[in-house]
């Protein structure tokens, strides 16, 4: 019989849920568990090796004082499969580790993985698209100004900070409270979503325009809950009607992943219908998604969305029926 096999072992289950319960349990409520969870009766013979009174002999479970406790607590390190140390070795190459891994942390990762013999690494593939300002090489910034937002997060503190606006200047000594950090993939960036008390707003703001950041004892309690209460009252629904072709349909999922989205598809009436939620704060973002996917998307609703599209589309190709000295 193998003990921790869960198609040949009865007791698997049983067990399982006895080790994670950090409960101790008498040779009385051992034997009902199993006349309970078996066939009705006990199998002392299986009673009696994994719960053994003598000693040497404990198995899974051994005796104290009358009880009996795991020989292992649950959590106990168990060896990695061939899988997992690789999964492991790659966490030291993709770039993205040392924002959140101190250098302590990543050199035991090296010498634990120094002997796993890799299949492949991200040296054989030729990533294309990646934009080469992206994250992997701004980590000597950024893993400070992360660590610090992560800590103002937690306890809900102010933070200030110098940040280079849209235009290019520079607003100095700026007091927001951080709330959310996203990472963009297809940008390979990162961003703040902080509110500020000043204009009484949540903004978004990438990191790397983020300057001179340093911590403050300005509380802002509570600020948690009054983002998560600003995103339900904020949340708005684009309907698209898109283009029914595989190509397109894909291209849509990838571009809209970070949203919760919905899709109705007509195969009848070759109408697929996308639904994406977005917040008050995206929209500009979403705006920008929609129009580049040219004419294989129609903004539905809201009205106020679709009108901005189209001034957007107006707007564009007005620039090009300029002549090219006009410019």
């Amino acid at each position: 019989m193998k003990l921790f096999h869960e198609m040949e072992n009865k007791y698997y289950e049983m067990l399982s849920g006895m080790l994670k319960d950090p409960a101790v349990y008498t040779r009385e409520e051992v034997e009902r568990i199993f006349s309970r969870e078996g066939t009705g009766e006990v199998d002392f013979e299986v009673l009696d090796a994994l719960f053994s009174t003598k000693d040497g002999e404990s198995a899974v479970f051994r005796e104290e004082s009358g009880h009996f406790v795991p020989v292992l607590p649950y959590g106990f390190p168990v060896r990695m499969t061939r899988i997992e140390q690789q999964a492991a070795k790659t966490l030291c190459d993709t770039g993205y580790e040392r924002y959140f891994l101190t250098e302590k942390t990543m050199e035991k990762l090296r010498l634990t993985t120094d002997r796993v013999e890799e299949e492949w690494s991200l040296a054989d593939f030729d990533i294309r698209n990646r934009y080469e300002c992206g994250a992997p090489p701004r980590c000597a910034d950024f893993k400070k100004q992360l660590s610090l937002i992560f800590r103002a997060i937690r306890t809900e503190m102010a933070v200030v900070c110098d940040c280079v606006e849209e235009d290019g200047r520079m607003l100095s000594g700026w007091l927001v409270f951080p709330v959310k950090i996203e990472y963009i993939y297809l940008e390979d960036q990162y961003r703040i979503c902080v509110r500020d008390p000043d204009q009484e707003r949540y903004l978004k703001i990438r990191l790397d325009n983020i300057r001179n950041i340093t911590e403050t004892s300005v509380s802002g309690k509570g600020i948690a809950d009054d983002y998560a209460d600003y995103m339900r009252r904020n949340m708005r629904l684009a309907v698209l009607d898109v283009e029914p072709v595989k190509h397109v349909i894909e291209r849509c999922f990838r571009i809209f992943s970070y949203y919760s989205r919905e899709a109705l598809c007509d195969k009848a009436e070759q109408k697929y219908i996308l639904k994406v939620r977005y917040s008050a704060m995206e929209e500009q973002e979403i705006i920008r998604d929609i129009l580049s996917l040219g004419d294989s998307a129609i903004v539905l609703e809201p009205l106020e969305l679709r009108q901005e599209v189209c001034r957007r589309i107006r707007l564009a190709l007005h620039n090009y029926r300029k002549p090219s000295s006009e410019k």
